[in-house]
């Protein structure tokens, strides 16, 4: 399993969709309801032939798909934590290095039905699969 990041697939015209009628649209609705949203939101997408499609939300770190994105953040994690904390992010400038990343997982076998607890996991067996 993995990531990459950027993802070529996502256009800017497709990240504006993306913002403008799935994210924006969540937290307006968050903030509708009384649950006012302050974090990081991952959206998990399936992009089909038909546009963007939400398969879900999560709003934790340790991920692939966050993993991968930290190393690409130039501005400093602490001060946008900071700032969200304190309900000012809009006076921060949140910056991108223009780089690519990657984020390798190994998982046990057969995850994530059914599969072994404190197996060990070698190179052996995943070098196997790549041949």
């Amino acid at each position: 399993m993995g990531a990459i990041a950027p993802l070529p697939i996502i256009t800017p015209e497709m990240e504006d969709y993306i913002m403008k009628n799935i994210m924006q649209p969540t937290i307006d609705g968050l903030y509708e309801e009384g649950r006012p949203f302050v974090g990081v939101l991952f959206a998990g997408l399936m992009i089909t032939k038909q546009g963007p499609r939400v398969l879900e939300f999560n709003c934790r770190f340790g991920d692939p798909e966050t993993q991968v994105i930290i190393p690409l953040l130039k501005t400093d994690l602490f001060d946008i934590i900071q700032h969200c904390i304190y309900g000012n992010l809009n006076d921060i400038k949140i910056e991108w290095y223009n780089k690519y990343a990657v984020t390798i997982v190994a998982a046990s076998r057969g995850y994530p039905d059914l599969y072994l607890k404190e197996e060990y996991i070698s190179g052996k067996y995943y070098n196997n699969i790549l041949k």
